[in-house]
């Protein structure tokens, strides 16, 4: 079984990058769900060559699924959980191989510095909270330090990337270093509109880091209004959603300031720019959180067989929306 299974992935990423997109060279929500597995098994296989020219093709701020997610995000979801379980040994070892096999990747240093900022984080716990054991916070500063060495290591070419100013951003706010703003408007002017740029900012903006949901609210509409012009209302929804979607600090949407008829409205120009079931179900799910019978039943009879409700809601499914909106039965009349 373990032969068959390394057969398949050598198999799958030997795929050429054309396997990952649909018709014309554009990528669908199957090709991204593709390239995060796919990122993963290169990683794990020691592919290099496969993930740098992932990464190269990812570049393109073309590279985008009908509901609006960047490719380059697969690299983000697909590292997250393979590198925050791979000890800090595995990952030495595999930079390692990387390095001596192409010694002037601008590819790799980046990713060793997203790889040791997920350590950093892994290794201090407490996702809702600033505080904890001296160790471990001293341990979180160590593996942030060698993070941004690796960026420094990556030079000018690195910075193509959204994942160097993602892993930049982190960093800083994680070291409370000045000028995170800053950082922030110049990410925005080389890649404008990607979406890990305002959740990196707006992660040291939340209660647990000194800030409040007011402020979180504020960035929240100054990010919508400044993406206006490529993505209509969109960002309220997105960065609302991404406050639902923390696995661990589960109350954040919950606790924030997030304004229904507002979020209703950036869901309603979302589908209009980018009309794909995904973003519809997303729309579906949380019209159902705040109990909008009237939208949740039209969404759910346009989407049809393609309701797939539930995203980041652990109480929300199909059928417990279907139960919400239908019709009560009246009383009988006594004669």
């Amino acid at each position: 079984m373990i032969l068959i299974a390394a057969l398949l992935s050598v198999a799958l990423i030997a795929l050429p990058m054309w396997a990952l997109a649909g018709d014309g060279g554009s990528y669908d929500r199957a090709a991204y769900s593709a390239a995060v597995g796919r990122i993963g098994q290169a990683w794990a296989m020691e592919q290099f060559d496969e993930l740098e020219r992932m990464h190269e093709d990812f570049l393109d701020p073309a590279a985008r699924t009908p509901d609006g997610t960047w490719m380059m995000e697969a690299f983000e979801v697909a590292f997250d959980p393979v590198l925050g379980s791979d000890g800090p040994a595995r990952i030495e070892k595999t930079f390692a191989a990387w390095k001596q096999k192409t010694p002037d990747s601008a590819v790799r240093p980046l990713l060793e510095a997203y790889a040791w900022q997920i350590r950093a984080w892994k290794a201090r716990g407490m996702p809702c909270s600033v505080h904890g054991p001296k160790v471990m916070l001293r341990v979180f500063d160590e593996l942030l330090f060698r993070a941004q060495s690796a960026l420094a290591e990556g030079g000018a070419r690195a910075r193509r990337s959204p994942l160097w100013y993602t892993v930049s951003l982190r960093i800083a706010g994680a070291r409370e270093s000045p000028g995170l703003d800053g950082l922030l408007a110049e990410a925005e002017a080389a890649i404008p509109g990607y979406p890990s740029l305002y959740s990196a900012r707006l992660e040291f903006l939340l209660p647990e880091w000194g800030g409040d949901y007011e402020r979180v609210d504020r960035f929240i509409r100054d990010v919508a209004a400044r993406t206006q012009g490529v993505e209509g209302k969109a960002f309220y929804a997105r960065l609302y959603v991404g406050l639902a979607r923390s696995r661990d600090c589960v109350n954040r949407f919950d606790e924030s300031s997030v304004s229904w008829p507002d979020m209703k409205a950036s869901f309603e120009d979302m589908i209009q720019r980018h009309p794909d079931p995904w973003n519809k179900n997303l729309f579906a799910t949380f019209a159902c959180r705040a109990r909008d019978l009237e939208t949740t039943r039209r969404l759910l009879g346009e989407l049809g067989t393609l309701a797939s409700l539930g995203a980041w809601s652990s109480s929300i499914s199909n059928e417990s929306c279907r139960q919400m909106i239908k019709p009560r039965s009246q009383p009988a009349v006594q004669t």
